[in-house]
């Protein structure tokens, strides 16, 4: 190994879990930040980490020049890219080799062939890979071809993955607004507007085989990954290997792969991509030139570290197994935790997380951002961590699964966690019966759970009774704790957008609660760190707490997260968001998360009815549509395409809307 110090360009759980094989390799490693990632954890775990000024991200983690610079000036021998960003371009690496850098992953000829999605279906469907219909090319160049195409058909940027983009358009006529949207996204986050077009596939599966490839021409592919299960054309549940296949199809699409990375001379770690139909006929994708986000289901069944051999095959070494060597060895499940609100159209989610507090066990993997409570920003992509585990079989694994979702606990932010945890229960997926569109189509049936929130408010009405009354000081009890309320043994709180009194009086069998006229008894009370255990009317309640401010804490009961503000000490934050909520209900439009401006649908003066289309913010680099609520009129535009919004300024003043 010649490699002795690696710049890592990139961010978040991936600069953090290269940084680990790096180390445990014995290479040095460099980190690179912007602002608003200062203090993040891939910055405290490298040896070095040096500020990238900047306000967007094509002057930060996409300037190649300055990482360039950065990579001399700490004299590294490497650079790692990751994933995303600047890993598929063809550019960055030639300018890694341009300086005597290496660039762990392929070099610039396979990136360029495989980049450009026209040119790599040419390459594939030449050496007998099945491939679907597809046009590549500017928003105009596609138009111009429009009447080629036969709907519905796949939108995405041309010059990069990760779903980034993505749309299904069912007719000529919502082709020209999907185009351009895809183009923003994909020019934001790729610096690339390019877009491709496809034949969409009704209901097809995801499945993509892991390749190594090394600089003797030796390829071999680390078995399969079903990436059925996706949300807004993202993954977010991903297992290997997938029980679709049987061996004979599992060879044919393995082999499929291997073909394609020793026609184009591929070195290093990388992915290709396929569709399958129902009937297993499969075609390809697309082929990522980096590693994968859901490469640790690959790492729990076979046993190899694909970052150490990416590392190794840059420092000029073969690969260190032969393909007979490879085994699988049962079945690993990956979940990606993202902030983001399912019941909300999976809108991302920023802000300080109040409690960050994941399971804990040796039979899990968690490749993570985080390690703390920390501030997530609306810059970038919402994923917090994956969360994989390893078990004998499917079955085990989802069991498994499900248990440790059960004991994730983020409060804070919205997250995807609860969904996560009904969606790996549901009977279609136990039983393999999903496709790419699985979760569009059952949105409304996977989103039942929240009907069950309802069912425990009182409980975290009763849970924060408790938690304002928890003693500050050891020996004292909790019924020594009611202080100046013993003159008036109440309070006020706000939870779910109504105001709650809950009365509370010690009573010989315990602390008696009165809520809207009902009487509950609780006693059997025990704290621990953020953690509270009660009886309540004899029935057993856990619940996990954190506060941001004095006003107002969280409550985490069997996976669901309340909001539960104190009106005793409201204070300015507080008063401002009950007021915004007041004023969202009747004429104001608030954006809900920091973002730019990408789109105003509507003007002054016009009429709107429910559910139409008024304004894009861009948020985590995801186009987020807010519809009005009601039939009204436009009042006033208070922003402008281009503006950076946060949640606290009006975006539209309606009239007094029917609602009213």
């Amino acid at each position: 190994m010649d490699i002795k110090k690696v710049l890592i360009a990139n961010r978040g759980e991936i600069a953090v879990r290269v940084e680990k094989t790096a180390r445990k390799m014995g290479i040095n490693t460099v980190a690179i930040y912007s602002k608003n990632d200062t203090g993040s954890l891939h910055v405290l775990n490298c040896d070095e980490a040096y500020k990238i000024d900047g306000e967007s991200l094509s002057e930060t983690y996409l300037n190649i020049d300055k990482i360039i610079e950065i990579a001399l000036k700490s004299n590294c021998d490497a650079i790692h890219p990751g994933y995303g960003f600047l890993s598929e371009n063809s550019a960055f690496s030639k300018a890694c080799a341009d300086n005597n850098i290496r660039f762990v992953g392929p070099g610039p000829e396979p990136i360029s062939a495989m980049g450009n999605k026209l040119q790599a279906r040419q390459l594939v469907s030449k050496i007998g890979v099945p491939i679907t219909h597809g046009l590549s090319g500017k928003v105009s160049e596609i138009l111009s071809k429009a009447n080629k195409l036969k709907f519905p058909v796949l939108i995405k940027a041309a010059s990069g993955g990760g779903g980034k983009g993505m749309r299904i358009v069912y007719s000529k006529e919502e082709l020209k607004e999907s185009l351009f949207a895809t183009s923003r996204e994909a020019e934001n986050y790729f610096g690339d507007g390019t877009v491709y077009v496809e034949q969409y596939l009704e209901s097809p599966r995801h499945i993509e085989v892991q390749v190594l490839a090394d600089n003797y021409g030796n390829v071999i592919h680390l078995f399969e990954r079903e990436c059925s299960l996706q949300r807004r054309y993202q993954k977010i549940i991903e297992e290997a290997p997938s029980v679709t296949l049987d061996e004979n199809k599992r060879n044919e699409l393995t082999s499929a792969a291997v073909k394609i990375a020793k026609e184009i001379n591929y070195s290093n770690a990388g992915t290709i991509e396929f569709l399958v139909d129902k009937k297993l006929d499969f075609y390809f994708l697309e082929m990522n030139t980096r590693i994968q986000v859901e490469h640790p289901v690959t790492e729990m069944i076979t046993g190899i570290d694909i970052v150490e051999e990416q590392f190794k095959v840059c420092s000029g070494e073969k690969l260190s197994f032969s393909q007979n060597e490879i085994k699988k060895n049962g079945h690993a499940i990956e979940a990606r935790i993202y902030a983001e609100a399912p019941e909300n159209n999976f809108a991302p989610s920023s802000g300080k997380m109040s409690l960050y507090l994941p399971p804990q066990s040796n039979n899990y993997r968690i490749d993570s951002a985080y390690n703390t409570a920390s501030e997530v920003f609306p810059d970038f992509d919402p994923m917090i961590s994956k969360f994989i585990v390893h078990d004998k079989n499917r079955a085990d694994a989802i069991s498994q699964l499900e248990n440790a979702l059960n004991n994730y606990y983020i409060q804070g932010i919205k997250t995807n966690i609860q969904f996560l945890r009904y969606l790996v229960t549901n009977k279609n997926y136990v039983e393999n019966k999903i496709s790419t569109s699985f979760i569009e189509n059952n949105l409304d049936k996977l989103l039942k759970y929240t009907e069950l929130r309802a069912k425990y408010i009182t409980q975290a009405l009763c849970s924060a009774v408790l938690i304002s009354l928890k003693p500050k000081y050891k020996p004292a009890s909790v019924w020594e704790s009611i202080g100046y309320w013993r003159v008036n043994p109440k309070i006020k709180f706000t939870v779910e957008e109504k105001e709650h009194e809950v009365k509370f009086l010690k009573t010989t069998d315990g602390l008696k609660v009165t809520i809207e006229n009902k009487d509950w008894v609780i006693n059997e009370i025990s704290y621990k760190t953020s953690q509270l255990a009660f009886s309540l009317n004899n029935e057993y309640v856990k619940c996990h707490f954190s506060s941001l401010n004095v006003s107002s804490f969280f409550i985490s009961i069997n996976g669901f997260q309340f909001k539960i503000i104190r009106n005793d000490i409201l204070d300015e934050s507080v008063k401002w968001e009950t007021r915004k909520s007041n004023l969202n209900n009747e004429k104001i439009l608030f954006s809900p998360l920091p973002g730019k401006v990408v789109k105003i649908n509507v003007k002054e003066g016009q009429k709107v009815i429910k559910g139409q289309d008024l304004i894009i913010i861009e948020a985590m680099k995801m186009e987020n549509k807010l519809v009005s609520k009601y039939e009204t009129v436009v009042k006033s535009i208070n922003v402008s395409v281009g503006q950076q919004v946060a949640p606290d300024i009006p975006l539209i003043e309606f009239e007094n809307n029917s609602a009213n």
